[in-house]
């Protein structure tokens, strides 16, 4: 178990390692590769990650705010309760196979990817920005999508049962066999130009 953030510049490739407790917020850790590992009450707040890989990694009450991913590759993680405020994950050299449990990630922006099978699953996506992203066959079950905006979004067959406060046009979007439960699903009836009477 790894708990002294100064080992991060002794080593440059980790696998299965554990990591506890690490206090790097506002850091700069480069050149880095981590394979199968996990992370545990971290803080990588506003820290900056250039040319590094994190491959088939766990993360657990890890605060990722404001991080910088540019450069940076995520292939296959896993966040479960984990803060990710502000992070844009469009700069990432790589961002595929991405799983967000009981996460927040609020004022986030995920543009231009390709993430089919994405999970965001019980996640706060406040003010979420997503365009012009491949999320098919994603799940974002008992997700809040309050003020989150969907933009020319690949929506084929996600699942959005339990998820809330989202409005995504079906005009703008693509939704094909796409899952939604009622009476949530009556939010995509806004974006079009008819009259709803009760």
């Amino acid at each position: 178990m790894i708990t002294d953030v100064n080992e991060l510049s002794q080593e440059t490739v980790f696998n299965h390692e554990t990591f506890h407790n690490l206090q790097a917020a506002e850091g700069e850790y480069g050149l880095l590769t981590f394979r199968n590992c996990q992370f545990h009450h971290c803080d990588f707040s506003q820290s900056k990650f250039p040319k590094t890989r994190f491959i088939e990694c766990e993360f657990e009450q890890c605060n990722f705010s404001l991080i910088d991913t540019y450069d940076c590759s995520f292939s296959g993680a896993v966040f479960k309760t984990c803060k990710l405020l502000g992070v844009n994950w469009s700069t990432a050299a790589l961002a595929k196979k991405l799983t967000f449990y009981d996460s927040i990630l609020n004022y986030g922006t995920f543009m231009g990817l390709r993430l089919p099978k994405a999970v965001f699953e019980n996640c706060l996506c406040h003010k979420v920005y997503f365009a012009e992203t491949d999320f098919s066959n994603g799940r974002f079950t008992g997700s809040d999508f309050s003020e989150a905006i969907f933009a020319k979004v690949n929506l084929t067959k996600a699942d959005f049962r339990g998820a809330k406060n989202y409005m995504i046009s079906p005009t703008v979007n693509t939704l094909a066999k796409t899952k939604f439960a009622m009476p949530e699903a009556l939010a995509l009836l806004y974006a079009l130009d008819i009259e709803l009477e009760e």
